[in-house]
């Protein structure tokens, strides 16, 4: 069972977030796994993962959609990129810091050297541009 915290979920159960690990999912703080909002929803409606929130409450897939679209604007559009891109095999993951949605990595690599692609969804360009040009000037 992952456990929804805000804007993630989290993953302790060790032979799922080793499962999800090798498939290039989360990012690894300390014994956990975190999971975006995306990847979540994704193995959500997969069947691969079970989400709970803080009261131990079972979290459907329309719940979570529901929260995630509270959160971020345009978040259907992109989970529908992210979804297609998953489903032909490809590691993808965010590229806000890059200026862009998304980095595609080569289908079933873990060594993430390099991407393959980068995507931005159409009239998010500006956007993305500005706000990662303010993330550079800050670190």
């Amino acid at each position: 069972m992952a456990l929804l915290a805000a804007n993630k979920v989290l993953v302790e159960e060790k032979k799922v977030k080793d499962q999800l690990i090798q498939k290039g999912f989360g990012e690894r703080d300390n014994s956990r796994l975190v999971l975006d909002l995306r990847e979540a929803l994704f193995l959500l409606e997969k069947d691969k993962i079970e989400i709970e929130d803080s009261n131990g409450e079972k979290v459907s897939f329309e719940e979570l959609l529901k929260q995630a679209e509270k959160r971020e604007k345009n978040f259907y559009n992109k989970f529908i990129v992210f979804r297609d891109v998953r489903d032909r095999g490809y590691v993808i993951k965010t590229g806000f810091k890059f200026g862009f949605d998304f980095r595609v990595y080569p289908r079933g690599r873990l060594a993430f050297l390099f991407f393959l692609y980068e995507i931005v969804l159409a009239g998010a360009a500006a956007y993305y541009n500005a706000k990662s040009r303010i993330i550079r000037e800050q670190h």
